[in-house]
């Protein structure tokens, strides 16, 4: 029985400090890192103005490449990278574009601060949105941060922090998921990533092979080569011109360009269809069409059960793919839900109902053949391929 220790006892400045650095080095390593687009003691030896080649971070994960022209030690101007492999991406957006003001913007925060009248004893939710802020040190922000986790988590349990990981910079200030989630599930807290599934976006990545996030897949030039485009609820000629035109070019190629969305956008007028739903009915929608494909049996069979989870049965009590470590002498094992961290950890170690790595990486399968409950299967983790039952 594998043990996991997940500390939920007080965190001080330098347990937070520790941990916060270990994240941050992994990403490091993984090269999530946050580069500053500042001038070298070389650099700005010689002349006074003189340009840096660097990437957009904006957060449409494009990272197209620009120029910057550095005068003074300042950024005071953009311009497209020319001076490409690829001629097709020697464009970018005016996002990329504004990338000066935005550095030199007077709103941009450019240190801790926090609500005059609040503390940690007496908050006063009453003054958000009126309070004057207050500028805090570095250390001040981190204590306060330590003691604000520490508080929550004898109050309230070590669930009741909760981080949520992203930025409007290709979420560099958080290194990703590494430094971000990882941060959380070293103390057990909870993590959340702007409007995103994670758990959707990993099956999506497997089927279709584009990654494990969002921001991993083929280049966009791949998209000149599709013979369908679903432009579904988006308006890429104004967010993402610079990828826009490899659709134009597939819909030059013959390709068919479907564009859903209530507003007759600019990707609308260019599309070879225009679905116009009500707005709020895109669920019922995407419910649709999974239902005329499935009863048209418009699918590859094959493929669905060789590469994706469609074979797995799913139990009834709480919606979670049925595991072989549910069955034993005494029944399924009754913990809420897989896989085991923070809290949910602590349950199962009393319970000694831990699953090790392989034994959780079983699922069970109904044989066709027998008409049966089938033998289990391993499905696809860090360490294995799926297998046939």
């Amino acid at each position: 029985m594998s043990e996991l220790n997940v500390p939920v006892k007080g965190i001080s400045r330098r347990s937070f400090l520790k941990t916060t650095a270990a994240v941050a080095g992994a990403a490091a390593v993984s090269g999530a890192t946050m580069t500053a687009l500042a001038a070298t003691d070389e650099e700005t030896a010689g002349d006074e103005e003189h340009e840096v080649v660097c990437v957009c971070g904006c957060n449409c994960q494009g990272n197209c490449s620009m120029v910057a022209t550095v005068r003074e030690g300042k950024m005071v101007n953009i311009r497209s990278n020319e001076d490409l492999p690829y001629p097709a991406y020697e464009r970018i957006c005016m996002r990329g574009f504004s990338h000066a003001n935005r550095m030199y913007d007077f709103n941009r925060v450019l240190y801790p601060m926090k609500r005059k009248t609040w503390s940690l004893e007496e908050p006063h939710v009453e003054n958000r949105g009126t309070d004057e802020w207050e500028r805090l040190s570095w250390d001040e922000a981190t204590q306060l941060v330590a003691d604000t986790l520490t508080y929550n988590t004898e109050n309230y349990g070590v669930r009741s922090n909760c981080v949520l990981v992203s930025a409007g910079n290709s979420f560099a200030a958080y290194g990703g998921l590494i430094a971000g989630l990882g941060f959380a599930n070293a103390f057990g807290f909870q993590g959340l990533d702007v409007c995103l599934d994670y758990g959707d976006l990993v099956g999506i990545g497997e089927v279709t092979g584009s990654g494990w996030d969002f921001n991993q897949r083929n280049m966009a030039g791949d998209y000149r080569f599709a013979k369908t485009l679903l432009i579904w609820d988006t308006n890429p000629p104004n967010s993402q011109p610079h990828s826009w035109h490899f659709c134009m070019e597939a819909k030059d190629a013959g390709a068919n360009l479907v564009v859903i969305d209530p507003t007759y956008t600019i990707a609308a007028q260019q599309a070879t269809k225009w679905v116009p739903i009500k707005p709020g009915t895109d669920p019922a929608l995407g419910m649709a069409m999974l239902n005329a494909i499935i009863a048209n049996e418009w699918y590859d069979l094959d493929f669905m059960r060789e590469k994706t989870c469609a074979p797995l049965l799913v139990r009834e009590d709480n919606g979670h793919f049925l595991r072989a470590t549910d069955f034993g002498e005494e029944g399924p094992a009754q913990l809420p839900e897989y896989p085991f961290f923070g809290t949910l950890l602590l349950q199962g170690v009393k319970a000694g109902k831990v699953p090790t790595l392989e034994e959780s990486a079983h699922y069970v399968v109904w044989d066709a053949d027998k008409d049966a409950w089938g033998s289990s299967m391993t499905w696809p983790t860090p360490h294995s391929r799926a297998a046939s039952r």
